[in-house]
Parts: C-alpha cells; structure tokens; sequence
C-alpha cells in the first residue's frame, strides 16, 4: 500500500456487526496505512465498511457484511487499487 486509507465502518447491535468490526480491527492492526472510524450513519444496508482515503474523500468502494473466502480476495484488491500508484478515483463500486 502505498497511501494511507480509512475504513468507515458502519454497524448496528447485531452479531454480524460485531464480527465485522472485530475482523476491520484485527485488519487495520496488521499496518500503519490502515485507520478504523465509526460511522453514525444509518443505513439499510448495515453493516458494511467504506473504504476513503486518507483526506475522507470517497473511493466508492464498500463491503457488506464479512468478506470470506474470495470475497477477501476483493476485498485485499479494493485497498490495493485504492491506495497503490493507480488510485481508482471517485468511482463508485460496491461488492456484496
């Protein structure tokens, strides 16, 4: 990763929420260019994690719910193409 990245996360009380924000907690703690903030925000769609750069600005990815198995292939290539030489800008994509 070469530019720092915040993950917004968005949560509600369920346990699905909580396990998200465990594993962005443990995911974050793994490197210096990772930051974790939490959102008020509701949302239909909670829970989920926005990744934004590090001046807030939206990359316009996001992640609902856990990524597991190939999900977190995405999930790894979504903070690479944000933070790598290549940013991918203001695009929005979300994967499910």
């Amino acid at each position: 990763m070469e530019k720092p990245l915040i993950l917004e996360l968005h949560s509600d009380n369920r346990p699905v929420s909580e396990e998200l924000k465990s594993y962005i907690d443990e995911l974050a703690g793994q490197t210096d260019k990772l930051s974790v903030i939490l959102s008020d925000e509701k949302s239909e769609d909670t829970p989920f994690v926005r990744i934004l750069q590090e001046d807030h600005s939206p990359t316009g990815l996001a992640f609902h719910g856990v990524p597991g198995g190939h999900e977190f292939t995405s999930f790894v290539l979504g903070f690479y193409n944000a933070s790598g030489p290549y940013s991918i800008g203001n695009n929005s994509f979300t994967l499910r």
